[in-house]
Formats: structure tokens, sequence, C-alpha cells
């Protein structure tokens, strides 16, 4: 059998092509910092190292003899010996005791951070039979609130209108979710009583819209829709008959509450003409709007018209005009008059 020698007995000069000088030589040979009590975080940077790690897998003795490990910690006699950084476990055991003697004992979490854990694990070692006795107290609760919880779903599920499994959870706050995993037997009661209950919310609504068909006047649908809790279009699909007459009754309401502001508004215009006119005044389109203080609106078109019907009417009232100029409409009378512009 042939046996295969290493590089360095089978050709001694082969062994220098592998080797590189830089890494056969200790880096601490040629360095100032080594010997004289530097940093060995200074050394690694001046040398080129980006982590220590690699400096001292070169030369672990002399790494060790500029920056130990460990270094042990100088005890003085008699000095004060320093405070405990934990509790004991006389005091983490009567913090557990006494609060397992609570009605509604806190969390483990909550107790470790008050003894100064970062976690509940450090507990669990310690007191382990305690620890198991906090969880088995926290189930019986967490099972005592289900059943508690059940009680109220359960009455619930039989009120009239029946609610909306959103709505039930809402009361007790929980989510849906957490309702249909504990008690998909109720959940599924309250969810049959769907029918019934669209049944009975639409009964509500007819209700509430024959309630506003009787009021004088009649609302309009924007606050009726805002009062059902519905959209228009949705008033109109379910409920066309009443949806018909609310708004039939609102264009009516809406004509005549328009045609109360135009008449209003002419009565102005015609106050403020008689006005300007007994003072001499030339009544003007920007004099007529000055002297009515709030008009009810402020359409040109109607102010012309009523400053030439109410100039026709002072010029018959003083004879100027004959009383056959004034047909039945006066208003188209005074536009199409010749002597209207004077």
């Amino acid at each position: 059998m042939r046996r295969w020698l290493p590089v360095t007995s089978r050709a001694p000069g082969i062994a220098s092509l592998f080797t590189s000088p830089a890494r056969t030589a200790s880096p601490f040979t040629s360095h100032p910092s080594a010997t004289a009590g530097g940093s060995l975080r200074k050394v690694a940077d001046e040398l080129g190292y980006k982590s220590l790690q690699s400096l001292r897998r070169r030369d672990p003795v002399l790494c060790d003899c500029i920056s130990p490990k460990r270094q042990r910690r100088e005890v003085i006699p008699g000095a004060p010996q320093p405070a405990r950084a934990f509790p004991s476990d006389e005091v983490i055991k009567d913090a557990l005791t006494s609060a397992l003697l609570k009605p509604v004992p806190p969390s483990l979490k909550t107790i470790a951070l008050d003894l100064g854990f970062r976690s509940d694990a450090s507990l669990y070692v310690r007191f382990p039979d305690l620890c198991s006795a906090f969880a088995e107290r926290n189930a019986l609760a967490a099972q005592m609130q289900i059943e508690a919880c059940r009680g109220q779903i359960a009455a619930a599920a039989e009120e009239i209108p029946p609610p909306t499994l959103k709505e039930v959870a809402s009361r007790i706050g929980r989510s849906v979710s957490w309702l249909q995993y504990r008690y998909p037997d109720l959940c599924d009661k309250i969810v049959g009583r769907r029918p019934k209950r669209m049944l009975l919310r639409r009964e509500r609504q007819r209700i509430t819209l024959k309630t506003a068909l009787a009021q004088d006047p009649v609302p309009s649908i924007e606050s009726v829709v805002t009062q059902i809790g519905i959209t228009a279009h949705h008033l109109r699909t379910i409920h066309p008959d009443l949806y018909a007459q609310l708004r039939q009754r609102s264009e009516l309401l809406k004509r005549s509450l328009a045609s109360n502001k135009r008449a209003a508004f002419q009565t102005e215009i015609r106050t403020a003409v008689i006005d300007l006119s007994q003072r001499g005044l030339h009544p003007s389109r920007k004099r007529v709007l000055a002297a009515i203080e709030k008009p009810s609106l402020k359409s040109t078109k109607i102010l012309d018209r009523q400053i030439v019907a109410t100039l026709l009417e002072l010029k018959l009232a003083a004879g100027v005009l004959p009383p056959a100029v004034m047909e039945c409409n006066p208003v188209r009378s005074a536009r199409n008059h010749p002597l209207a512009g004077q």
C-alpha cells in the first residue's frame, strides 16, 4: 500500500510556497503597544484587524497578557458586601404565596417584574409548584369567566328584537371569533334568528316613515334616512310606497318654501322702490338692493321684473298711464311696455 507523506517531508522547499511569512510571524513582534500596556482594541485597529477574535486566534497568549478575559475582583477585608441583585428565595416565596391568597391573583409576569426579574422563567426554576398553582388558579378563573359569558350570550339569544353577533361581542368586550370558538351552539341560534330580526327592523322602519309623513311640515328625506340608519337608495328599494309619498310631500314643501321666499323678496323690492321714488331717487338695481337690509333672495331676474312692475304701478296710481295698459299679468305688461324703461 502506498503511503502519502506530508508536503514538508516530501519536498521541504515546497512548504514555503504554501505558508505566508506574514501569517507565521506574530503580529506583536514589532508593535510597541504590545509591551507598553496599550488597549487590545487599539492594537487591533493599528494592525488592521476588524475583530478582536481574529487577533486572539493569531496569538492568544499575548492577547491575554494585554487584556485578560476575566479579572478577579480584589476583596478588601472589612469592606461591606454589595447588595444582592435579586431578592432571596424567602422573599420570592412570600410574594408568590401572598399573591395566591388574593381573590384575583396577578400574573406571574407582573410578579416577576415587581421582584426585579426580566421574565417569569426564574420563578418557574425556583418554585415550580407555586407557579403551577398559579396556572391552575388562572385556568379556573378563565373557566368561570367563560361560564359567566355563556349566561349573558344565552340571554341575548332570547332578546326581542334579537341582536347581531357583533352587538353581543361588543357588550361582552370580546371578538366575534372568540364567541364562535367557545359558544358555537349559541352563535348558531343567534344567526338563525336573523330573518326575524330583519322583519322586526323593517317594521320599525315603516313606523318611522309613517310618523314622518304625519308631521307638518314633513321632514326631509335626508333627516329620515339618517334617523333610520340606511341610505336613500336602500329605503326606496325596501319601502317604495312610503318613499314615494315622502318624496312627494318633500317636493311640495320645497316648492311652497321657495314660493314664500319669492313673494317675500318681491314685497321687499316693492317697499324699497316706493321709498326711493318718494325720496326722488331713481330705483336702480344697486340702490334697491342696498335699501334692503337682509334680502330673502338675490335673484337679479326677480329684482328687475319687480322694479319695473312697481314703477308701472306707481305711474298708474299717479294717472300717467291708462288702466287699460295693465293686463291680467302686471309683471309681463310691465316688462313689455315701452315706458317701462323711463
